[in-house]
């Protein structure tokens, strides 16, 4: 376990690859839970609640499933799959966990080196991706970041498409 947890730390550190993670389905299986809680608790905020950010979570994770899934198909490496998703779902919860906290704190508004570190903390995480991406597909760092800002991109659309924050806030 203390093996693993180290693995996920490097590899949101950029020291490890996808690649480096075990291909086996029962610890995508183990972290796809844990992801999906800990996007669930970070979003409900935004969304209107826990049930609503239960929802959005399961959006997130359905969609960037399958645009890994399709970018991998595209570049022909489809076999990637498993250690990729694996390795966004265990670095999503790693991070998010480490953004809860400053979400909290940076929440009433008055505590900006908390709301300066969470966006910190979202930036290193399309970092992440975009290395993560990087190594799967076989491409340069500036098409992954392009890949994993995209992805942002759409998924903050497709989400406020479907949870329309009240009064324009």
């Amino acid at each position: 376990m203390k093996r693993l947890f180290s693995y996920f730390i490097n590899l949101c550190l950029l020291r490890a690859g996808p690649q480096d993670l075990p291909g086996v389905w029962l610890l995508f299986w183990l972290l796809l839970p844990l992801s999906l809680t800990v996007s669930t608790l970070l979003v409900r905020s935004d969304v209107g609640g826990l049930d609503k950010g239960f929802v959005a979570a399961l959006l997130d994770l359905v969609l960037m499933l399958s645009w890994v899934w399709l970018l991998l198909s595209f570049k022909g490496r489809p076999a990637r799959f498993l250690q990729t998703t694996t390795a966004l779902l265990g670095c999503g919860a790693l991070l998010g966990t480490l953004g809860l906290p400053l979400q909290m704190a940076a929440a009433g508004g008055g505590a900006p080196l908390a709301a300066l570190s969470l966006f910190f903390v979202l930036v290193w995480s399309v970092v992440v991706v975009a290395h993560i991406l990087r190594n799967a597909l076989e491409v340069g760092m500036g098409l992954a970041m392009g890949l994993a800002l995209t992805y942002s991109i759409l998924i903050s659309f497709v989400i406020n498409f479907f949870f329309p924050k009240i009064g324009g806030g």
